[in-house]
């Protein structure tokens, strides 16, 4: 039989691993931009929504692509947000829900059109890769050998592997809604599949 992990035992060890995994967490949180700068790149209309491109810079000299997806009527200070990310191989067109445009490859094509389905109900909607995923692949690599190098690059120049960029891009995305004035900011939510549920965590 399976061996229990220790912070099961007991609610003492549950708090003591929770608060080491958090602060790994923190550390690569704090000191970020609280006012992070996102350039629209370009905006069209879709039904229902409107689907904006920004590139903004979670670290120095790397450029992050994003969809928001703003849904059509959204209400000043009411209007909530959720951040997601695809499975592994999954991109922001698939999230977006823009498979015309989509030249990278995921077994679960409807499951990672999250995107779409939030701003269908009138949420907006930040659609978010993954490193090393879909246009971040080098055409050379295959999806996982491409996550693997991504892991050790970021080990090698000091973060535990790719925690840190989630991290970044989540809070980036989080503190550029908050001056959104169509956002509420008590109803900021975070949305993944397999791969993706990492964002939960960097969230949290």
């Amino acid at each position: 039989a399976p061996k229990p992990r220790p912070f099961l035992k007991d609610r003492a060890s549950f708090e003591e691993w929770r608060e080491r995994t958090l602060e790994g967490y923190r550390r690569y949180a704090r000191n970020l931009d609280l006012d992070p700068e996102f350039k629209l790149r370009r905006s069209e209309k879709r039904d229902g929504y409107t689907l904006n491109e920004y590139e903004f810079y979670p670290f120095e000299g790397l450029a992050v692509r994003t969809y928001i997806l703003y849904p059509d009527g959204a209400r000043p200070g009411k209007t909530p947000v959720v951040i997601c990310m695809p499975g592994g191989g999954g991109s922001i067109e698939g999230l977006a829900g823009e498979h015309a445009r989509d030249a990278y490859f995921t077994l679960y094509p409807t499951r990672d059109r999250q995107c779409w389905y939030y701003a269908k109900c009138g949420m907006i909607a930040v659609a978010l890769e993954n490193p090393a995923n879909a246009s971040n692949i080098h055409p050379d690599f295959g999806l996982w050998q491409a996550l693997g190098v991504a892991s050790r690059y970021w080990s090698k120049v000091g973060f535990p592997g790719t925690v840190c960029y989630v991290n970044r891009t989540v809070s980036s995305c989080i503190n550029f809604l908050k001056h959104d004035p169509r956002v509420d900011k008590t109803k900021i939510a975070c949305s993944g599949h397999s791969r993706g549920a990492s964002i939960l965590a960097a969230a949290a």
